[in-house]
């Protein structure tokens, strides 16, 4: 109780910005535009998935005939446009970012986005408020899969299991616990 955790390791969408409302909105319009079928519940379905995954869902239950890469691409570009004209940070989250910094506690940022949004996002807070980022392009096996926060905690140079993790999705939970990770799940839209 009352210990002070060796870092913090955040999640970004729906955790330090509510990106996700920008996503579902970005999978129905290219279902849209290829004639298929995506629900609300779809799109929650998916929350927290490493991107590529997530495409293939898309291509298999939603008709998007396209390749996953090309898939990511195209929904990251349109989550980047969103975030470019009106950030949404989630509350409290640019506050206890700068609380940590001036308590000395390092943060990462571990994102299943890659790494063309976790930059603007990322460029739009203070300088310094994560010191290391790791994206979901950047490893090979993404969330629930404990590769992202074992990178970070890595590259802080910290034990994962002296570390808290900020997640609000079960995918991005899983990923941190299964590194060892103290866990804060953020209640948002799944």
């Amino acid at each position: 109780a009352g210990a002070v955790p060796a870092a913090v390791l955040w999640d970004m969408d729906g955790t330090v910005v509510d990106t996700e409302p920008y996503w579902m909105a970005c999978e129905h319009e290219l279902v849209d535009a290829f004639g298929g079928t995506w629900t609300d519940a779809d799109a929650r379905s998916i929350v927290g998935f490493d991107l590529i995954e997530a495409a293939g869902v898309l291509r298999h239950r939603g008709g998007v005939d396209l390749d996953p890469e090309e898939i990511v691409a195209r929904l990251t570009a349109g989550v980047v446009a969103r975030v470019r004209e009106r950030v949404p940070w989630r509350p409290g989250a640019r506050r206890l970012l700068a609380e940590l910094q001036a308590a000395g506690v390092p943060c990462a940022m571990v994102t299943s986005s890659w790494e063309p949004l976790a930059g603007v996002v990322v460029d739009a807070l203070a300088p310094g408020s994560f010191r290391a980022v790791v994206t979901g392009d950047m490893v090979t096996r993404g969330k629930p899969h404990p590769e992202p926060y074992l990178w970070a905690a890595h590259a802080l140079d910290v034990d994962p299991a002296e570390c808290l993790a900020i997640e609000d999705s079960p995918t991005g939970v899983r990923s941190a616990r299964a590194a060892g990770c103290v866990v804060l799940a953020v209640p948002n839209l799944v």
